[in-house]
């Protein structure tokens, strides 16, 4: 079974479960595929047959490769640590780009989709300045206030990193 086929279903799966204690009891994340009780226990997308879970997952995994998109699973060395150390971390993550940023100290700017001409000038501002002093400014890359931190963090030495909700094309 292609792991990390199961790891991106397992990321499609729309309700919460504790992804360390799955592992601890099943081992690798194919087993969960495998064993009906772990699809039992992970819900209802998966309960059943897991093919269509897997299909789907194919497709995203065939989408990433046409465009260049990295699928880190949390298993994977490229998974930050930090995130790796939450309460619920995410299965996958989807990245473009350079990996470096996620080591760094970060900072989440977030705001209006439709800023003033103010929460424009600041966001690009503060994005800049945090960015300047090593910090990896972080966004969900929506308008407004999250793109222009990011941009305005890009061009400095900390960088800038997006963090979607879900894969390419899906946020």
């Amino acid at each position: 079974m292609d792991e990390q086929a199961c790891w991106v279903a397992l990321s499609l799966v729309n309700q919460p479960f504790d992804l360390r204690a799955l592992l601890r009891r099943y081992g690798r994340v194919g087993t969960l595929f495998e064993n009906v009780d772990a699809r039992e226990e992970i819900g209802r997308p998966l309960a059943g047959d897991p093919r269509t879970a897997l299909e789907a997952a194919a497709g995203i995994l065939r989408i990433c490769g046409e465009l260049g998109v990295q699928v880190w699973s949390y298993d994977s060395p490229c998974y930050p640590a930090r995130l790796r150390s939450i309460a619920r971390p995410p299965p996958v993550l989807y990245a473009v780009g350079r990996r470096e940023p996620l080591d760094r100290p970060a900072v989440a700017l977030v705001g209006s989709r439709r800023c003033s001409a103010y929460g424009t000038w600041a966001a690009r501002t503060l994005g800049r300045a945090l960015s300047a002093t090593g910090v990896c400014v972080v966004s969900g890359m929506a308008f407004g206030v999250d793109a222009e931190a990011h941009g305005g963090a890009l061009p400095g030495p900390g960088g800038a990193s997006a963090v979607r909700g879900a894969g390419p094309g899906l946020a």
